[in-house]
């Protein structure tokens, strides 16, 4: 497992005959089709939290937070819309509690949510609030980032992030 706090930002050569790099890496994931495996609660607020609803786990607000139910191997995916060749991928955990419930985590990537490879394993558990920056253990590129606790908990996340490199038509 490779994990570490990063504050600086990252330029990186993209190779693609199609598309050309501008060399700007950045969260390619934000507001992205995303899938969880639940929806607690089916609602957009519980109590003074604004929560549970799967898209808020990539809206760029980390106050608010998706939340699944208690599942078997819980997972959010996210569609990144075409192939990156993925720097990172960083995820704030819930802001205001339970953020031990982070823990046993496969991220993998794939051009398919059937092709998916794992990036790296984090053990855990979370804290809190805790943003976590992870690189995957070898060059990886992918359409769908999915995220999967092994084992039955809940999958409460704030943000994910996926960094690549920026890429124009």
């Amino acid at each position: 497992m490779s994990l570490s706090i990063l504050k600086t930002s990252f330029t990186s050569k993209f190779c693609s005959s199609d598309h050309k790099p501008n060399n700007v890496v950045k969260n390619v994931a934000l507001k992205k089709r995303i899938q969880q495996s639940s929806w607690y609660a089916k609602t957009r607020s519980r109590g003074n939290y604004i929560c549970c609803a799967t898209e808020y786990a990539n809206d760029g607000n980390a106050t608010t937070f998706s939340h699944t139910n208690y599942d078997n191997f819980p997972y959010l995916w996210v569609d990144l819309g075409r192939m990156y060749d993925i720097k990172r991928i960083e995820i704030i955990n819930r802001s205001e509690s339970y953020g031990q419930r982070l823990h046993d985590l496969d991220i993998t990537v794939g051009p398919t949510l059937k092709e998916l490879s794992l990036c790296v394993h984090y053990k855990g558990p979370g804290k809190t609030n805790e943003h976590l920056v992870f690189h995957c253990n070898k060059q990886m590129s992918g359409r769908y980032v999915k995220l999967t606790i092994k084992g039955k908990e809940y999958l409460q996340l704030s943000e994910v992030m996926v960094f690549a490199p920026e890429i124009s038509e």
